[in-house]
């Protein structure tokens, strides 16, 4: 089913016809995420996109009410330095995580053409042929490289517009074979890389219980005019593209 208003998309939200439940798991068994959407020609968002236009409202991007708010920004230089500059590093590091959940790193030491080709290494991955995507489709989060659109897809109120792939990389770091071909040198230089920036004297690092790499893909955003009329934004959301999640547990 499609929408063609906010009226219309209310109304068919709250009818017996839609079934969310059936439409939920039919994306998911195509294993083709939001990318095999744009790629079929998609011009409306599917309900299970659509978020409550209160949503919206309750989340001013304008004026005085995002003036209130900044990302916190984490300085790494001197995470190798003294103790204490280390202390305070990783205070700041817990403030965020705890009162932000999120946060933005700089200094981290991390070159540019790595970072560059991680975006560069995502895109080939959900640009390759969707046959060979769909291998590494799963739900499993005890691979060690998953790929899926959506990890809360049947918790959520509404799904957002993006497709995902994570790797496991501590305390074992994944064996290559695990790995899509297409982005394997990327996810494993991203992971020596981390490592070295992260870690004191390598010990926290291959401590560390659980650690994971996100990295989201908003499909048809290098192509504006083909984006802005298929997500509709005022209908849905999304992440930003080429942004990088690091969970450490």
């Amino acid at each position: 089913m499609v929408v063609t208003s906010i009226g219309e998309e209310d109304q068919a939200q709250n009818t017996p016809e839609y079934d969310r439940k059936s439409e939920l798991k039919a994306f998911d068994d195509s294993k083709a995420g939001v990318k095999g959407l744009v790629d079929a020609g998609v011009t409306k968002i599917p309900h299970i996109f659509i978020h409550e236009k209160s949503q919206f409202n309750d989340i001013s991007t304008t004026g005085s009410v995002a003036s209130k708010f900044s990302v916190p920004v984490i300085d790494l230089e001197g995470i190798h330095g003294s103790p204490a500059q280390r202390t305070e590093i990783i205070e700041k590091i817990r403030d965020a995580c705890e009162k932000w959940g999120f946060f933005q790193v700089v200094n981290h030491g991390i070159p540019m053409f790595v970072m560059d080709d991680m975006i560069d290494g995502v895109r080939r991955f959900h640009e390759q042929d969707a046959e060979v995507k769909k291998g590494f489709y799963s739900r499993d989060v005890t691979r060690k490289f998953i790929y899926n659109s959506n990890f809360d897809l049947y918790q959520s109120p509404a799904a957002n517009w993006r497709d995902t792939i994570a790797c496991v990389m501590a305390p074992q770091p994944p064996d290559p074979q695990e790995l899509p071909a297409v982005c394997r040198d990327m996810l494993l230089l991203a992971t020596l890389d981390m490592e070295k920036t992260i870690s004191y004297d390598n010990h926290k690092w291959k401590e560390s219980q659980w650690s994971d790499l996100k990295l989201p893909y908003i499909p048809g955003q290098d192509n504006p005019e083909a984006f802005g009329k298929c997500i509709q934004p005022s209908k849905t959301r999304f992440s930003e593209h080429g942004a990088v999640d690091l969970d450490m547990f």
